[in-house]
C-alpha cells in the first residue's frame, strides 16, 4: 500500500483507473496469500479486510481525539491506543482522513451558523 498510495485510499483515476486497480489487488494478493499466515483470499475479500481495518483504525483514532478534547467529565475512554502498524496506516492515509477538512464546516457548525 505504501508503493501505490492510490490503491490504500481508493483513489486511482484516469481511463485505465478499474483495470489498473484490479491489477494491483490481484498483486497483493498473491503476496498476502503467500505468507505464512495461512489466510487464503481473494482480491475481493482481501478488498473488503483492507477497507474494513481502513474504517475501523479511522473511527478508533476519532474517538481518541475526541476524547482527548473533551472537558475531563464522564467515564474514562475505554479504546487502548493506536498500535505502531495503526499509526503507520493513518500517516499513509493522512490527517484528514479522520480529522476532516479544516475548511469544511460539519453540521453542527452549520446548524449553529444557520440559527444566528
Amino acid at each position: 500500500m505504501v508503493d501505490h498510495p492510490g490503491l490504500a485510499t481508493n483513489r486511482i483515476v484516469g481511463p485505465q483507473a478499474a483495470a489498473q486497480k484490479q491489477q494491483l489487488w490481484a498483486q497483493l494478493t498473491i503476496r498476502l496469500n503467500a505468507c505464512s499466515s495461512g489466510a487464503t483470499k481473494t482480491a475481493e475479500k482481501w478488498a473488503k479486510v483492507w477497507q474494513d481495518w481502513r474504517c475501523d483504525t479511522k473511527q478508533k483514532a476519532a474517538r481518541i481525539m475526541g476524547h482527548a478534547r473533551g472537558t475531563g467529565g464522564g467515564p474514562s475512554l475505554k479504546v487502548t491506543a493506536l498500535t505502531p502498524l495503526e499509526e503507520t496506516l493513518l500517516g499513509l492515509l493522512g490527517q484528514v482522513a479522520v480529522e476532516g477538512h479544516l475548511d469544511v464546516p460539519d453540521s453542527m457548525q452549520v446548524e449553529l451558523f444557520a440559527e444566528s
